[in-house]
């Protein structure tokens, strides 16, 4: 009798002790742990140049777009265009 209640007790204790250490919560929701993804601050400035380049030049209100090339997914590119030594931006547009 007193062996199987020093097994019962050593399981409960092991299954106590696995529910703990494995970090696993009841409680969280998926939804609450996905968060927006933030730029570099390199590009946030960039796009903070480029978007009020876009609204000082009174052009048409568009959005930004990608071209379909999957060797850069940027949707600005950053090109020396004129083999000057200064790198400029290229920007695609879309009018609305």
């Amino acid at each position: 009798m007193m062996l199987l209640k020093s097994r019962i007790m050593k399981a409960a204790a092991s299954g106590l002790l696995v529910l703990l250490l494995g970090g696993c919560s009841f409680i969280s929701d998926p939804v609450s742990l996905m968060t927006t993804p933030d730029l570099p601050a390199d590009k946030a400035t960039l796009m903070g140049a480029v978007m009020s380049a876009i609204n000082a030049s009174g052009a048409e209100k568009g959005e930004i777009i990608r071209p379909r090339s999957d060797s850069d997914p940027s949707s600005i590119r950053i090109e020396d265009l004129n083999n000057d030594g200064t790198m400029e931006a290229v920007v695609f547009l879309q009018n609305s």
